[in-house]
């Protein structure tokens, strides 16, 4: 199944470095406060790790180049150590040391470009730099090393690793740092060290090796054969170290070396959170901080746990509701550094426009605002005209105000809606949907659209006598299909997730078309039979996916429901016994 989507870009490396050294000066005169220093780590983390891979396409090697970058890293490492320290005196020592090589470095041979990617859990899971730090003393305090080599898993592992080697180095442990990409085949990916790479770290047999990644994923194979490729190198299994987001036995990864690898290693795990060390239960006196992640809001606002909507826990953003008598609000983890800034306009934008709760600022990568009072919608809300119109407005407003730049063309939407059919109904489905005119022959997007990307009734609130969208901000941003795209997806995902009649659906196309006023009804629907095809395609791949992963049976018990119900649609958008939902037989 295919539900994720690769966000990468390609940069100028010198022009990063240039911004970023710029950003540092300005340290001198105007002293940054944490959130600063964080995102300072952050960008260069991800411009190192980008211009590593340039360097070193087929294979890691020691390259001047990358050593100049990892004395960079060391540097932002310890000023990160110093700001989670309030030590202001050491902070701007530090800063000034870093200031001096990001110079030196702009006169190196940089490459002209470079591909970055998004180091996932600084944008979307709520990791923390300082959670390495704790999980490098934790370390420290047991093991009591008198010296350590730490291998950062690029691309997020590259300034993580600096924060660990930091972190080692402040407590008086002789420590270097490398960092390396494994590569192959997703569920068996090794490094691959040039000699030179190889023969240093086999020199050191003794020393700890730290293998820092946010891992593991599905397969749990980067750090897995990351310590393989170690003790290939005679380095014994007691001295590697696992420094991953969140602690495993190794029993569900798909990677049979993970497996065996995850069960051999100790690990090191701690984590952070700036808004609630306790989050405590309601009746407590005073204030209370009540984590909603992973399915927890679900009791507050539905009665029933017969109608909670599936929730895959891993992909919910960490939130917490944070009460104060009667005030309320929501921090919600929106991004560190560059990747929350975007989604405070977003959510200043729509609140103006009177469609979503009140932001009240952004810190330590939580977007807080305004908590909203009321009851989730269902489907048959849908019924009523109050919901239909803010739908409408809702939908025409990020049409025309919310532009987006392309990530997912047609080509891989095809690809995608090919593969799930295939995989979710088999072969027979398959040559039908090679059948369709419309699947052969999509139409063009009219505009390129920052869309919603999750038109599900329980994220529309009623409350006070109107309607309020309470996740709006960064479905088109995350790593899942469909990116910035047609608005037509959302309108198909409205259509799906509401249960429209034929003549709800209807009057939809018309009254978008009219509302927007730039494309005619007969248009938007050949433009929504195809969204549809490829929103239904990818529910069901989504679904799928999570029935995989999940041992919780309620849970698996809902999304069965919702793959039942996606397969039927999606048969009868391929000439099932079912009429389609756009066109009928």
């Amino acid at each position: 199944m295919i539900v994720y989507r690769r966000d990468s870009r390609r940069i100028d490396p010198r022009a990063a470095l240039r911004s970023l050294a710029q950003q540092v000066d300005r340290w001198r005169t105007d002293p940054p406060d944490h959130d600063a220093v964080t995102a300072a780590l952050i960008d260069f983390g991800m411009i190192e790790a980008a211009v590593a891979d340039a360097i070193a396409p087929e294979q890691d090697a020691i390259h001047p180049l990358a050593r100049a970058m990892r004395q960079v890293a060391r540097l932002t490492g310890h000023v990160f150590w110093h700001s989670c320290h309030g030590d202001a005196e050491r902070l701007a020592l530090w800063s000034a040391s870093l200031r001096c090589e990001l110079r030196d470095l702009l006169t190196q041979a940089l490459p002209e470009q470079a591909q970055t990617t998004i180091p996932e859990g600084y944008a979307w899971y709520a990791i923390h730099p300082e959670s390495y730090l704790r999980a490098a003393l934790d370390f420290v305090r047991t093991e009591r090393p008198d010296s350590a080599v730490c291998l950062g898993i690029r691309s997020i592992g590259t300034g993580l690793s600096a924060v660990v080697e930091a972190a080692l180095r402040e407590s008086g442990i002789d420590a270097a740092s490398y960092t390396v990409r494994p590569r192959g085949h997703p569920f068996d990916r090794r490094p691959r060290l040039a000699p030179g790479l190889a023969r240093t770290l086999a020199a050191w047999p003794q020393r700890f090796h730290l293998i820092v990644d946010e891992g593991p994923g599905i397969s749990g194979s980067s750090m897995a054969g990351t310590a393989q490729c170690l003790i290939q190198l005679g380095v014994p299994e007691e001295r590697i170290v696992f420094l991953p987001s969140w602690y495993t036995d190794g029993r569900h990864l798909r990677s049979e070396l993970a497996r065996v690898r995850w069960t051999r290693h100790r690990q090191y795990v701690s984590h952070y959170s700036p808004l609630c060390a306790a989050p405590r239960r309601p009746g407590n006196q005073g204030s209370q901080c009540l984590e909603l992640s992973a399915g927890q809001w679900r009791p507050m606002l539905i009665g029933s746990c017969e109608q909670f909507p599936a929730v895959q826990p891993q992909h919910e953003r960490v939130k917490y509701l944070i009460r104060d008598g009667s005030h309320s609000v929501l921090r919600k983890f929106s991004g560190l550094g560059r990747f929350g800034e975007p989604l405070l306009e977003r959510a200043r934008q729509l609140h103006a426009a009177g469609f979503t709760p009140e932001p009240l600022g952004l810190s330590d990568g939580f977007l807080a605002t305004r908590w909203v009072s009321g009851v989730p919608c269902t489907a048959g809300d849908a019924a009523d005209p109050a919901l239909f119109d803010t739908v409408i407005r809702y939908l025409a407003f990020l049409h025309g105000e919310c532009l987006g730049q392309p990530t997912i063309n047609i080509g891989s939407l095809r690809e995608m809606i090919r593969t799930n059919v295939a995989e979710g109904l088999g072969n027979e489905w398959t040559e039908r949907l090679e059948r369709q005119p419309i699947f052969r022959s999509p139409p063009a997007s009219d505009r390129v659209t920052a869309i919603d990307g999750r038109m599900m009734p329980h994220e529309w609130i009623r409350s006070g006598g109107r309607y309020v969208k309470s996740d709006a901000l960064d479905h088109h941003a995350d790593h899942f299909m469909p990116g910035c795209q047609d608005i037509a997806w959302d309108l198909a995902g409205f259509a799906v997730e509401f249960r429209l009649s034929r003549g709800a659906r209807y009057a939809l196309t018309r009254r978008f078309a009219r509302t927007t006023d730039r494309a005619g009804a007969t248009d938007l629907t050949a433009r929504l039979r195809f969204y549809t095809l490829a929103y239904l395609a990818f529910r069901l791949g989504y679904v799928t996916l999570a029935m995989e992963s999940l041992g919780d049976a309620a849970e698996l018990a809902r999304f069965r429901a919702d793959a039942e119900r996606y397969a039927d649609l999606l048969k009868g958008e391929l000439g099932g016994a079912r009429a389609g939902l756009w066109v009928s037989r």
